[in-house]
């Protein structure tokens, strides 16, 4: 509204009020003098009568004349009369006079001192009146602000006195809701802690009740193989070995779900070889796409590289998974794995992997469903195929853990391609060197080890299992039902390594390991112990329990190394290599 009026006020004022002022305070400090103030827009001031008639006594030249001269000019007009023109910059105008006396001394004494000191005298008046009003106008203002921030004030202190009221009412009862509600979550959380802790205990003892029997079912399937038999034979026990895997491979799966949702689960970074991954990877499926009567085919990328940096393990894990699944669904025509380069630079590359199969296809509206855990395409899948609807959900993750995301294009009744693409690392010069080393280990997996093993297993069938593997390899095997008679063992003589089971009777696996280190550190006991003199000895875990954790715990209590149950043949090689190195 204040500024409406400012506008309408604004409106009303002299435009010529400034020069009129000018012209005026100029006039009463030379009163004898005839002045004529010439604006910019060629109208003209003058604080006598008749000024109009003051036009015609100059021209247009004699003003520009004055324009173009910083100071005052000294000039005759029109009627021959001396006159002094002066611009004021300040007004945009020129300042015309003529003195009292006619006469050149009159002028140049106007023009020398009397003109430049006037105007910059009156410009100082107009200056100070000017500020004067401005400051008079400011104080109003500030008498208003004054005012107007008291009574702000004032209602905002009345304002703050209700919410503070209020706050505190709803802080009271905010108190004892939060307390309430934190009581439920505490309460909540120690129930889901508790059922995560049943829940591992119980994938960890199931773990470990299935894992042994498979270990001594698949372990001896191996070496039964290794002797002669007759084709039928032969069968009976390939299907023992392929059913024993299988459930091996579903005993693995539900234990890396538990892991994943548990967050424990890590994708480590080591060197190995792409193609013998893939090329494993189809010599697993060989056999049953040949019993099948369908094609297998696997085509790698020329340009990649023969090793990369990576979780090697998990990679097989992933391929094993989705060529699995289509041989699973395939019945006719074939299944194809391709590895390819997608892009790359001199230390990393970028790989896409594709099983594409003919199989029964997958239907638009099921294809999301097919990656949570627990579910197939529909029942009728599950009754005819089997399976635990683990194997892609695990696979989604682990690619997820991996940087990538898999991808699925189907149409029922057509067949199904799964794709991936992960970025893998590619080794430095010191990678390869370490990569050479166990390419070394390796090759001497296969030679005869002239070593004195102690075998601590109380399962006997495990036990006679793990004593022909290790006989095989040309090991002396000496055996010990627990830890206490493994003590015994040790001190009638010295062994190269000892295989320890973690969970026996009387004295289990860690415990006696720590014993052992105990032992190992006291000058003053290793003389009862004729197996502990020297050079710590060699400590090999194994346990059917397969969870990270307990292979912590198994390094904690002094052990060198930890095996899972069933026993791989290639991994019980290699320590063994390692164990005649030292």
């Amino acid at each position: 509204m204040s500024g409406l009026i400012d506008d309408i006020f604004a409106g009303l004022e002299d435009d010529d009020a400034r020069e009129r002022e000018f012209v005026q305070t100029f006039a009463a400090l030379l009163p004898d003098t005839e002045l004529y103030l010439l604006k910019a827009d060629g109208a003209g001031l003058s604080p006598a009568a008749g000024a109009d008639d003051l036009e015609d006594r100059f021209t247009r030249a004699d003003i520009q004349a004055v324009k173009e001269t910083a100071g005052p000019v000294f000039f005759t007009d029109c009627q021959g009369r001396a006159m002094v023109g002066l611009a004021v910059e300040e007004l945009k105008a020129v300042l015309l006079a003529w003195p009292p006396m006619d006469d050149c001394q009159s002028c140049r004494a106007l023009t020398a001192t009397m003109m430049p000191n006037c105007t910059a005298h009156v410009l100082l008046l107009m200056e100070q009146k000017m500020v004067r009003t401005e400051n008079e106008q400011l104080q109003r203002e500030i008498k208003v602000l004054n005012y107007q921030h008291h009574e702000l004030i004032e209602h905002n202190h009345r304002q703050y006195l209700l919410i503070k009221e209020k706050d505190r009412n709803y802080a009271r009862n905010l108190e004892s809701e939060i307390a309430a509600r934190t009581e439920d979550l505490e309460r909540a959380n120690e129930e889901l802690r508790e059922a995560s802790r049943l829940k591992s205990e119980f994938l960890a003892n199931m773990s470990h009740e299935l894992r042994t029997p498979m270990n001594a079912i698949i372990g001896f399937s191996d070496l039964l193989m290794d002797t002669e038999l007759n084709a039928e034979q032969m069968e009976y026990v390939n299907t023992v070995k392929q059913s024993g895997d299988g459930l091996l491979g579903l005993i693995n799966d539900i234990l890396d779900f538990a892991k994943i949702e548990a967050g424990k689960l890590d994708i480590v970074s080591e060197p190995f070889s792409l193609s013998e991954i893939v090329k494993n990877v189809a010599a697993m499926f060989m056999k049953p796409a040949n019993d099948k009567k369908i094609k297998l085919n696997c085509l790698i990328d020329e340009r990649l590289p023969a090793t990369f940096l990576g979780d090697g393990n998990r990679l097989k894990q992933i391929l094993i998974n989705l060529v699995g699944n289509a041989m699973k669904f395939t019945s006719r025509g074939g299944v194809s794995m391709t590895v390819e380069k997608v892009k790359g630079q001199d230390d990393w590359a970028m790989l896409r992997f594709m099983v594409v199969d003919t199989g029964i296809g997958i239907p638009l509206e099921q294809q999301n469903a097919i990656f949570e855990k627990f579910t197939q395409a529909d029942g009728t899948i599950t009754r005819r195929f089997g399976g635990t609807g683990l194997g892609l959900a695990i696979t989604c993750q682990l690619v997820s853990l991996m940087g990538g995301r898999v991808y699925l294009s189907s149409v029922a009744g057509q067949g199904s391609t799964f794709c991936f693409t992960i970025k893998l690392r590619l080794p430095s010069a010191a990678d390869k060197t370490m990569e050479a080393g166990q390419q070394s280990a390796a090759t001497a997996e296969d030679q005869p080890l002239s070593l004195r093993v102690l075998l601590v297993e109380d399962n006997l069938v495990n036990q006679r299992l793990a004593t022909i593997m290790l006989q095989k390899a040309g090991c002396e095997v000496v055996t010990a039902g627990d830890g206490r008679l493994a003590l015994e063992q040790l001190k009638k003589g010295r062994f190269d390594l000892i295989l320890m089971d973690m969970q026996m009777p009387n004295m289990d696996g860690l415990e006696a390991t720590a014993r052992i280190r105990a032992i190992e550190s006291s000058a003053e006991e290793r003389h009862d112990y004729a197996g502990l003199g020297g050079r710590p000895v060699k400590i090999v875990g194994l346990s059917a329990h397969a969870r990270q954790e307990d292979a912590d715990r198994a390094r904690a209590a002094g052990m060198d190394d930890f095996l899972t149950k069933p026993i791989v043949r290639s991994k019980l090689l290699a320590v063994l290599a390692e164990a005649a190195d030292k």
